[in-house]
């Protein structure tokens, strides 16, 4: 799974959802260009992220990726993640040259599960966001450069898995 940084960007907004408050906010999910992920900087090509965005509604967001009991990297959807650590869902994705969303935080939840979320998003104030995706990685020619930065590998087929808040990284 990829790890790749994004932000939480923009005013929010209150709306209700399943009988359940909510706090809307505007995210940027992916730019085009070369990232630096977990696995190295790889090239997110504009027409790779336009395409099929419409798969990342619905993906869930959670504080901090999740992990196991060794600190192995491991899916939203393993047993238990979501409920120890969710706290809304990716919806409204748009591809406008770069993939953005709208993040829907359960008021509740994201107070219950780290407060300086709930705070931030409270305030207007932006934060680190990292996408927790599958991607399958293509050979680059030898050089490639985009922007001035080299990178190995072209990102293809993104398989989103969740959306992970971090309040206190980068």
């Amino acid at each position: 799974m990829e790890s790749l940084t994004a932000n939480l960007v923009g005013k929010s907004r209150r709306e209700w959802l399943n009988g359940r408050e909510h706090i809307v906010a505007p995210l940027t999910l992916i730019v085009p260009g070369v990232l630096n992920g977990s696995k190295g900087a790889l090239h997110y090509p504009a027409d790779e992220i336009a395409k099929n965005h419409e798969v990342w509604n619905g993906t869930p967001i959670v504080v901090y990726h999740p992990k196991d009991a060794d600190g192995n990297h491991v899916s939203a959807s393993s047993p238990g993640v979501v409920a120890k650590q969710g706290i809304g869902v990716v919806r409204k994705t748009v591809a406008n040259g770069k993939l953005v969303a709208e993040g829907w935080f359960d008021a509740e939840r994201t107070k219950q599960v780290d407060n300086r979320v709930w705070e931030a998003l409270n305030a207007g104030k932006p934060m680190e966001l990292s996408t927790g995706l599958f991607t399958d990685n293509i050979a680059a020619p030898s050089g490639s450069h985009y922007n001035g930065r080299e990178y190995k590998y072209t990102a293809r087929n993104y398989r989103p898995d969740h959306l992970a808040i971090l309040p206190d990284q980068i």
